[in-house]
């Protein structure tokens, strides 16, 4: 059996994807699997964290966010009435 390498990780990824690797950042599932457990085969990385670690690289997900006119707008990118300017809130320490 030979090395497994940083090509086969990315391979495995895209299969475990299922078809929709183009709404994930795949780069960025590598490194992140890398930078925690080395360059090894997706199934020795616990399910739950494998599957945190893809969700916090779909594209699809997490860069909206509701407006009050129910859009959905990227976050960060949105008109400036996603913010709530009509509410005062007070916080005491």
């Amino acid at each position: 059996m030979g090395t497994f390498t940083d090509h086969d990780l990315r391979d495995q990824v895209i299969a475990s994807l299922d078809g929709r690797e183009d709404d994930f950042d795949v780069p960025g599932i590598v490194d992140e699997v890398q930078s925690a457990y080395g360059t090894v085969h997706i199934d020795k990385v616990p399910h739950a964290i494998y599957w945190g670690i893809v969700e916090r690289h779909d594209n699809t997900i997490t860069k909206v966010a509701l407006t009050d006119q129910g859009r959905a707008e990227p976050l960060g990118r949105g008109p400036i009435d996603m913010i709530d300017t009509g509410t005062t809130r007070t916080f005491h320490a």
